[in-house]
């Protein structure tokens, strides 16, 4: 990935601009072969969508195919990896490994990752459940289908569209796909976008993975119905988080919804959690930032009506309908989670003892009337 102008390296200036950037209309034709290869009507009127909505995530500004590189005018470039478009800032810290492994690998310092077979794809989602889901799922063995959790939203209208943030091999992705939502996922690693797109491919579900950094989002402002992500934007600082969130918001249309998982200072175990950090002054780039619910309001009350409910108890990741997958002596933590979610349902106070919360923002209305997706 290149700059044709070196000023453009100032991280400063990225950050002043690309939150602040209204895109104009993409002229981007990919045929949907050559973007994710599905041939399925559902499939190719999503893909269509995708590429008339992705944009330059420096300056916001249309893209063209040369080859096997999206280009815009300002001579950036954005590789197709094995049909996956690699839409990554070179000169951004990065907040994960994850991004300097796939750079790595767009410039050819690494091999690219090899996903294709079946065995090896539940392989390579059996080690992600443990790296990203905690402590209980590292203990998951000879995984034979794939952990598609529960969708907590339903779309509000046929053709809502999603993206999801911080999507790793898809698994939330899935599940707003099942639950009928048009899914894009973005995440900043390579090789589990391609895992993703292996996914799809076995399961037959229209999800668009694209590899991209939360702080800079590749979509034109207003384009999504959902913005999404869970267990992510807790493990960024909060300054990073907060670039995070203003580009969801940017990306979101008027009057639509933004979903985020976010870890609870005050939670029963993260108490522990918390205090096990500072006796062993960890300073790993990844580890979990903790937030207080008076926080969380203020910064999610900038983009519209929030409200903060509970996700767990005594975990950050654990979801029911894994139960069947972990070992037996964690299936009375998660359903003693499940009961006292419902009774916080009916006692919010309890929901400031939760150690996981999901946070939900409705953008504000504005004028003029946000862009719809295409119907099947």
């Amino acid at each position: 990935m290149q700059s044709g102008k070196k000023g453009h390296r100032r991280w400063t200036w990225w950050r002043c601009n690309i939150l602040n950037m209204n895109a104009a209309g993409l002229e981007l034709r990919l045929s949907s072969q050559q973007l994710c290869g599905w041939r399925s009507k559902d499939s190719v009127v999503m893909q269509s969508w995708v590429e008339d909505t992705l944009a330059c995530p420096r300056d916001g500004v249309s893209l063209s195919l040369k080859g096997d590189v999206l280009k815009c005018p300002e001579g950036h470039e954005y590789p197709l990896i094995l049909g996956v478009p690699v839409m990554l800032i070179d000169e951004a810290p990065p907040t994960h490994g994850a991004i300097r492994e796939t750079l790595n690998q767009v410039t050819g310092e690494l091999g690219y990752p090899e996903i294709g077979d079946p065995q090896e794809t539940r392989q390579f989602v059996q080690d992600m459940l443990g790296a990203t889901c905690g402590h209980m799922y590292q203990h998951v063995k000879s995984l034979q289908d794939y952990p598609i959790p529960r969708f907590p939203l339903s779309p509000e209208f046929a053709g809502a569209t999603l993206i999801d943030i911080g999507s790793n091999w898809g698994r939330w992705s899935f599940s707003a796909a099942r639950k009928g939502f048009r899914v894009v996922a973005v995440d900043p690693s390579l090789r589990s976008a391609l895992a993703g797109k292996e996914i799809a491919r076995q399961i037959g579900l229209p999800v668009s993975f694209i590899v991209g950094d939360a702080r800079f989002l590749p979509f034109k402002s207003r384009t999504f119905d959902v913005a999404f992500s869970y267990s992510v934007l807790q493990h960024f600082s909060k300054s990073d988080a907060q670039l995070a969130i203003d580009e969801a918001s940017r990306v979101l249309r008027p009057d639509r919804t933004i979903l985020v998982q976010m870890a609870n200072g005050r939670g029963l175990r993260q108490l522990f959690n918390r205090l096990r950090q500072q006796v062993k002054a960890d300073t790993n780039p990844f580890r979990v930032r903790y937030w207080t619910i008076r926080e969380l309001n203020a910064v999610f009350e900038q983009i519209g009506k929030t409200s903060i409910s509970a996700d767990g108890y005594l975990s950050l990741n654990a979801q029911i309908s894994d139960i069947d997958i972990l070992p037996r002596r964690y299936g009375f933590l998660i359903r003693f989670s499940e009961a006292l979610k419902g009774v916080a349902a009916r006692r919010p106070i309890l929901t400031e003892f939760a150690d996981s919360l999901w946070v939900m923002s409705r953008k504000r209305a504005q004028d003029g009337t946000p862009g719809s997706p295409p119907e099947t």
